[in-house]
């Protein structure tokens, strides 16, 4: 309406749910504004009776800039970071916002990968059976706080009949990946997310059903799903999920299809030496991670746990320095991400 209303170089603006930046309801409606849009604030969360967080958009019809000013609310400021181009915004498909230009060239080399996690995987939540969970039956059921980064934890007794079960989503797949549906947001030492993401072995898989607060990845490629799994749970793909897919959002991320049809995967060829060196690296420093995992489950002394953690932190920069470096990202660039 505002477009309707408004003379040539008139100005409209909202305050509204950040979603109106990343989400894939909004499409239309960016499409729509992106054009005449002069500025954009990161409010994050502003009011304690509001749970969504909030963006302001200021829009001036017809003036057809090639960037807008990019803003971040800090306590009662406004503060400007720069300036965006608006054709990134459609290279990414939405609106980029509290973003340096550093992270913008990083995100670039990820994005021009032609891969992405769903050439990989089909991404499906698991049943909806919620009602019919209880301390008994012939099932038992991993709900998405069971699913941990390289380890599925205990149900705490949650079971189900098997009679109950009539949807094929809620069995577990040959080479599936389980990951949590609601993404976990971090705060310290700084904002950032964390994918949480595991393979099962077979004795589980055989035993148990997921319910819909779990995202199966069914791997349907020649790639190990191990190895699809370390870059999965690597820092580079929840530093770029984060900051380029849930727009530095802190609540509420979901874990469907529209997003693991946007997160970029190395475009890597078993058929080159190289490539196939490093997919196996990947894959043997997981299934040394989840041994590590299995072995914290029973009681340990102290050295021995200060032991492990040492020894997963070493595979875990392992894994994140390969998968960089597949990327094609520089030392400087490696450690610029957080």
């Amino acid at each position: 309406q505002a477009k309707n209303i408004l003379k040539d170089g008139g100005f409209n603006g909202y305050i509204i749910p950040k979603s109106f930046t990343y989400a894939s309801n909004w499409t239309k409606t960016r499409n729509a504004l992106l054009n005449d849009i002069s500025t954009i604030v990161d409010c994050s969360k502003v009011w304690r009776e509001v749970k969504l967080e909030m963006t302001i958009y200021i829009s001036q019809k017809n003036i057809k800039t090639t960037d807008f000013i990019s803003c971040i609310r800090v306590d009662q400021n406004i503060i400007e970071i720069g300036r965006i181009k608006k054709s990134l915004c459609k290279e990414f498909n939405f609106i980029l916002n509290a973003v340096s230009e550093a992270e913008i060239n990083i995100a670039i080399k990820l994005l021009k990968s032609p891969k992405r996690l769903n050439d990989f995987v089909t991404n499906k939540r698991g049943g909806m059976f919620q009602s019919h969970v209880s301390t008994s039956g012939d099932l038992n059921v991993i709900a998405g706080k069971q699913v941990q980064r390289y380890f599925i934890a205990k149900s705490m007794g949650n079971r189900v009949n098997k009679k109950i079960i009539t949807d094929s989503k809620s069995y577990i797949n040959e080479n599936s990946i389980l990951v949590q549906n609601i993404v976990a947001h971090i705060q310290n030492p700084v904002p950032r997310i964390q994918i949480s993401a595991t393979t099962i072995d077979k004795t589980v898989k055989a035993n148990s059903v997921i319910l819909d607060t779990v995202n199966q990845l069914t791997n349907y490629s020649k790639l190990s799903p191990n190895y699809l799994l370390g870059v999965l749970n690597s820092k580079i793909i929840s530093w770029y999920t984060y900051k380029f897919i849930y727009a530095n959002a802190i609540r509420t991320m979901h874990f469907d299809n529209s997003t693991t049809a946007r997160i970029p995967f190395p475009n890597i060829d078993l058929e080159k030496k190289l490539e196939k060196k490093q997919h196996d690296l990947i894959a043997k420093s997981v299934k040394e991670i989840q041994e590590i995992k299995t072995q914290f489950l029973n009681p340990l002394l102290q050295s021995k746990k200060d032991l492990l953690q040492t020894k997963m932190d070493y595979l875990e920069n392992k894994i994140n320095a390969i998968v960089s470096d597949l990327f094609g990202l520089s030392n400087e660039e490696i450690r610029s991400i957080k």
